[in-house]
């Protein structure tokens, strides 16, 4: 039999390598990051080739290294695949194939007044048909102020909306409902979201340490 594991790199792209594995492999929760029994190992490592590319960004060559690179797990659901990456997109996959299902940018398709998420770093979670994520990435009014050519406006440098959750429909892309997890303009949500029943549960952490070390007055009116 072919098991197919998607695998990921630090950069631009995403690929999924075939292994040929013995029937045992039935069962594994190739969800788990590392476990003992698995289909990768030492035997099998060397039957991996490559079954797909998928391209985050273009690479141009000149773009930085950390642009468009996937820094958290995706989830699997089905057949799909779904992910974010550091260039500020949510996408759906069709992980046979590689097939790009939807697209969707964070500031300019998912984004309201006051629910402005730049990009999120967390494993969507799959719960029926919604996909909930959590925002990573957002630089208060100030700190784009304080920075040489910065942008304070609500869909460009700044958001400082706090630590926003969003329910997305699986299927569309489109948001179904949005809520914030804490409205400090520094709040982020820092791990993936879990759930039980019809209840989720929400990491939050904040960047006003890091930008208060760097920026002393960011807090200052």
């Amino acid at each position: 039999m072919t098991r197919e594991t998607p695998m990921f790199r630090q950069g631009f792209a995403m690929l999924l390598l075939a292994v040929q594995l013995p029937a045992f492999a039935d069962g594994i929760d190739f969800n788990t990051r590392s476990f003992q029994g698995g289909p990768i190992n030492e035997a099998t490592v060397g039957q991996l080739s490559v079954k797909w590319v998928y391209q985050t960004v273009p690479d141009t060559g000149t773009a930085s290294a950390a642009q468009g690179s996937i820094s958290s797990t995706p989830a699997v659901d089905d057949r799909y695949l779904y992910f974010n990456d550091m260039s500020g997109y949510l996408t759906k996959l069709d992980r046979f194939t590689g097939k790009p299902i939807w697209k969707k940018n964070y500031v300019n398709d998912l984004s309201v007044p006051g629910f402005v998420v730049k990009g999120s770093r967390n494993t969507p979670y799959v719960s029926g048909d919604l996909l909930i994520v959590g925002s990573n990435m957002g630089l208060v009014d100030r700190l784009c102020r304080m920075i040489p050519g910065g942008t304070p406006s609500a869909l460009g440098c700044a958001s400082g909306d706090g630590a926003i959750v969003l329910a997305i429909n699986k299927h569309s892309g489109h948001v179904v409902w949005r809520a914030k997890a804490e409205t400090h303009p520094s709040a982020k949500v820092t791990g993936s979201i879990s759930g039980l029943d019809n209840m989720i549960f929400v990491p939050v952490g904040n960047w006003e340490e890091d930008w208060a070390r760097a920026y002393p007055n960011i807090f200052v009116e």
